[in-house]
């Protein structure tokens, strides 16, 4: 018998030598869980992606110096992301000292 094997065949059963494989991004599902311990299950790309969900009233823009230094003025201390905030000594505003 002559019959055509199916990895003989054309994708998309079998790609042609030298041929990429198409990227094709998969979705996993993140447990997002607030500061009162209430968890929500979001599908999503990336964990930013699923944190994105469930905080739309939040904007995120790079801040420039005059951002700087209007928002220090008023209290505003630098967080710093992955660092746990550490309480600062009394006296010390938004981290600066003499």
């Amino acid at each position: 018998m002559n019959e055509i094997s199916p990895l003989d065949k054309p994708f998309p059963f079998r790609a042609a030598p030298g041929a990429k494989r198409p990227y094709t991004r998969k979705m996993k599902v993140y447990i997002v869980t607030d500061m009162h311990g209430n968890e929500r299950l979001v599908r999503a790309y990336t964990s930013a992606d699923a944190l994105r969900h469930v905080t739309p009233t939040f904007h995120v823009t790079q801040a420039d110096q005059d951002d700087i230094i209007s928002l220090m003025a008023a209290g505003v201390a630098v967080e710093t992301a992955g660092v746990q905030e550490q309480e600062l000594p009394a006296g010390e505003a938004a981290g600066l000292s003499d």
